[in-house]
This record gives C-alpha cells, structure tokens and sequence, in this order.
C-alpha cells in the first residue's frame, strides 16, 4: 500500500493552513520535511499534486481528488480509532435488536437519539419480527434482544424479561360472516369452526 495517512495528514493541513511553511509549524516538522513527504507521495502515486510553476504551489485537479478522498480515509481512521478505544473499555461494537412489527418503530427514535448521544461508536442494527420471531432471533443468536416480543421470555438460562405494555386486539369479521350474527361471547370452538387471518409469524424453526 502506497499512501499513508501520515501524508494524508500532511495534505490537508496544506490546503487548511494555505503553505507548506504553515502547515510544518502545524504539525511541527521542518518545511524540507514538509516538501519531502509531498515528494514522496507523488513518486508513489505516480502522479502530481502540486503545481510548482507559480510563486505558490497550487493543488491540482489529482491533487484535489486525492485530499478529498485522503480526509474521509482519515475521518474513518480516527472513527476507528474511537470504537477500538470504546469497544477497549467495555462497549460492543454493535447491538442487533429485534423489534415486533407490532410496535410502532417510530417509538423507538427517541431512545436511539439518546443511545448515539451517549455512545457513537457502537451500531444499532434493526430487525422487524412478528410473534415468535424476536424470540426466536434470541434464541438462535440473530439478537441480542428483543423489543416488542409477546407473551414472556423463554424458560430457559441467561434470559429474562420486563414488561413494557399491553396491547389489546380486536377480534374482526366481515358484516355479513356467519359469525357476525353469533351470540356473544364467542367461545373459541365456535371460532376455530372458520379460517382464520393473521400476520406470517417470522419463526424460522419454532
């Protein structure tokens, strides 16, 4: 690998503080070492960055390419270094949360504003699941956990749950279904006597 991003570091702050002179006091090197470290670059790259034929040294249209590329490449490799140093001290690198399409998402984006205020460095990664599907995501280690699940938490080591609300449904016909017309209250074997209509449950093996 040709580049560096200590040469990188070096052509930003050139074009940030307008000078090769101005960007060693910056960075406190030598203006040689400044000149020699572009020089190397561009032997490298086989190509040219400045154009010299002026008082001033001007970027040229590779050379803008190249800053604009080099600061993302060292915007990322200053966001590694933040997640190598929270994921050091404790936080995971990435959480993936199962989420019941039964719960608005929408809820949800005040809680993920706060999370990112605290803590930048770690990804949130959603899944939509419906009835079993967040427990099962649990189960088989598609999630770390699950918001939204029905019913409880599984009887099984290492988890555990809260409740966080209750959701009422509606049991609903058509107007002219026979069971429109039932006496009420319907008992659940006169209901199972029809076909019934519901959301695909994302349970793959349960």
């Amino acid at each position: 690998m040709k580049l560096s991003l200590e040469a990188l570091e070096v052509l930003d702050a050139i074009d940030r503080h307008g000078s090769f002179a101005a960007a060693g006091e910056a960075l406190f090197k030598v203006p040689s070492s400044i000149s020699y470290m572009i020089g190397k670059l561009e032997e490298d790259l086989g190509v040219t960055l400045f154009d010299r034929t002026g008082l001033k040294a001007k970027l040229t249209p590779t050379g803008q390419a190249v800053l604009e590329d080099g600061r993302r490449l060292l915007r990322g490799a200053i966001e590694l270094e933040r997640r190598a140093k929270k994921i050091e001290a404790g936080w995971e690198s990435e959480l993936r949360i199962a989420v019941d399409v039964i719960l608005p998402f929408r809820i949800l984006l005040p809680y993920i504003t706060t999370f990112y205020g605290e803590n930048s460095q770690t990804r949130l990664l959603f899944s939509h699941e419906v009835s079993g599907g967040p427990w099962e995501a649990l189960l088989d280690g598609r999630a770390d956990f699950a918001i939204g699940a029905l019913d409880h938490a599984p009887n099984l080591p290492g988890f555990s749950s809260c409740s966080i609300g209750q959701v009422q449904s509606a049991f609903a016909v058509a107007p002219g279904h026979p069971l429109a017309d039932a006496v009420e209250p319907l008992d659940r074997s006169v209901i199972g006597q029809y076909r019934q209509v519901e959301i695909q449950d994302t349970s793959r093996q349960r």
